[in-house]
């Protein structure tokens, strides 16, 4: 390792953080060969290192640090954007975004990323152009189409809420986007809708529960949950492909324990 090439170090202190080794990885990232003077990069990284571990303290403050030094460091201010995100602080979100907006005007990131800290922050009507634009740069940009979605169908822009759908459909076909049509067909009042769609979700493949359980949910509370449960047996038992989760949420629901 050349103790002056700064990506070398950089990528080692990336790789060792990939392993769970942060403290290796916070070392990698200041190297005593560069004196005490570390590169822009390499302070980058040290606080990408302690947001890997969920350090936010350690990390957004210091990365806030860099980009008042450097406006124009373009990283910094996704590491920002994201890391607010995460945090729930959707004030500093919008502000990280909007400057990557500033920087990169023409990417669908960018804006998708503006367009949900505006909706957090109050401001749908922006938010929701910011997110047109995105798809206008990109088309099939499923998660600004998905954010696009959830902001429609909570504002009842039902309208708007079938275009954005139409594009996951296209672009992101899945039990995620199942999940998305169901809660369109649980606001218009379509439970044969929502059961073909939760049959969908049954018959995916995956490991995880969570797009079952939200499916679950949304039959459950639409008033549904008799459809779910006799779907998830007729799946389970029907000689067919079902998702893992299937069996074991059918025997937790009370035709389950009964049977």
């Amino acid at each position: 390792l050349d103790p002056k090439n700064v990506e070398a170090h950089d990528m080692k202190a990336e790789r060792l953080a990939e392993m769970g080794r942060f403290d290796e990885a916070i070392a990698a990232a200041k190297p005593q060969q560069l004196g005490g003077d570390a590169p822009l990069v390499l302070q980058g990284r040290v606080a990408w290192v302690e947001a890997k571990r969920g350090n936010y303290a350690a990390a957004i403050a210091p990365m806030q640090a860099l980009v008042a030094v450097d406006p124009t460091y373009v990283w910094g201010w996704q590491q920002l954007a994201e890391w607010y995100n995460e945090t729930n602080h959707s004030e500093g979100y919008l502000e990280a975004a909007s400057e990557l907006v500033r920087l990169q005007p023409f990417h669908p990131v960018a804006f998708m990323m503006r367009g949900e800290a505006k909706i957090q922050t109050g401001d749908r009507a922006g938010g929701k152009a910011d997110l047109r634009e995105a798809l206008k740069i990109t088309p099939g940009f499923s998660h600004a189409a998905a954010v696009l979605f959830d902001a429609h169908l909570a504002d009842l822009e039902i309208r708007e809420a079938r275009q954005a759908l139409a594009v996951l459909q296209e672009h992101a076909a899945g039990p995620e986007v199942a999940v998305k049509q169901i809660q369109l067909a649980v606001k218009v009042n379509e439970p044969e809708a929502a059961l073909r769609s939760f049959v969908e979700v049954c018959e995916g493949m995956g490991s995880s529960p969570y797009p079952l359980q939200m499916a679950l949910n949304e039959m459950r509370d639409a008033g549904w949950e008799e459809k779910a449960v006799r779907a998830m047996r007729e799946t389970w038992q029907g000689g067919g492909p079902f998702h893992p989760w299937v069996p074991l949420f059918w025997v937790e629901s009370a035709e389950g324990e009964a049977a």
